[in-house]
């Protein structure tokens, strides 16, 4: 319910003035490319605009990285997974209350400003867009949106960017540079007789180039098969025959309630089935897996 939520609040974002590179949803996208040295992982903060393609084709996925071109960067991530309840007569309500977090890095210069008075005015310029009730209209779902609870993230780069690969954008956390972040409660109400039955499409062919000065091009098929309310740590892969790549460090991506999960520390694979770790695995929790396979 994460898009309902984002959706409705783009408007009031994009009215805000010092907004300029919007991202809507951002999830951490773990981005593997081979060097001199050999493979090199890095994290960025991805927009759920762009297509699979987009991201990996056109190197796109650096998009919300904080750039001296942009007067500011902004999106939204999910903080955790929705509670769902139900409510009203025959329990035709459905609430989805969802822990959200929205960032703002801020390029003074570009903005035109020339002081020291900080960035908590444009986090407190968002807090008034953020608050209310609003309606909700979005992908043929109707209700409303109600946000009550709200807070400032005390200023820590490491707390707001700490999990993305900027360790050469150290620049970017100091003046005239700044950043905010709040983190907010979101209530989303919808009629229960709403909710749609999912429609899923089919692989997308893509071409991706692996690395810089790199001649080979591969035709990849991206796969992904979602795992709702999962009682069991087992995640059995079906797609593509049952059939994962075998580099699955490089081309297998897991993720829990949107948190992408680390390979041998919080899950591992073995031949079609993919098994969480113990300590990482609930009951009920909600996985997406995608696998890249060359062909």
């Amino acid at each position: 319910m994460v898009r309902l939520i984002e959706q409705t609040l783009k408007p009031l974002i994009l009215d805000l003035g010092f907004v300029g590179q919007y991202g809507g949803l951002a999830i951490p996208v773990n981005i593997r490319d081979e060097g001199e040295s050999g493979i090199v992982s890095r994290i960025f903060p991805v927009s759920c605009y762009l297509s699979a393609s987009d991201c990996f084709e056109t190197g796109k996925y650096n998009d919300l990285v904080p750039d001296d071109r942009y007067a500011s960067v902004a999106y939204f991530e999910q903080r955790g997974g929705s509670t769902v309840s139900t409510d009203g007569p025959k329990r035709r309500e459905w609430l989805f209350t969802e822990e959200m977090r929205f960032v703002c890095w801020l390029n003074y210069a570009r903005l035109g400003l020339d002081d020291c008075r900080g960035s908590e005015r444009f986090a407190i310029a968002a807090l008034s867009k953020f608050f209310g009730v609003n309606d909700v209209s979005v992908d043929g779902l109707e209700g409303r949106l109600n946000i009550r609870r709200a807070r400032i993230v005390p200023k820590s780069h490491q707390e707001v960017f700490g999990r993305y690969s900027y360790g050469d954008k150290q620049w970017a956390f100091f003046f005239p540079y700044d950043f905010f972040a709040v983190d907010f409660t979101a209530e989303l109400t919808i009629g229960g007789g709403c909710v749609q039955d999912v429609d899923l499409g089919t692989p997308v062919d893509c071409t991706v180039t692996y690395g810089e000065g790199i001649s080979n091009i591969y035709t990849v098929r991206i796969y992904r098969q979602a795992f709702s309310n999962s009682q069991t740590a087992a995640l059995v892969w079906t797609q593509n025959n049952g059939t994962l790549p075998t580099n699955t460090a490089a081309q297998v991506f897991v993720f829990q309630e949107g948190q992408k999960l680390e390979e041998t520390v919080q899950y591992t694979i073995s031949a079609s089935t993919i098994t969480i770790d113990a300590a990482t695995h609930y009951a009920g929790a909600n996985y997406e897996v995608i696998a890249f396979i060359n062909e």
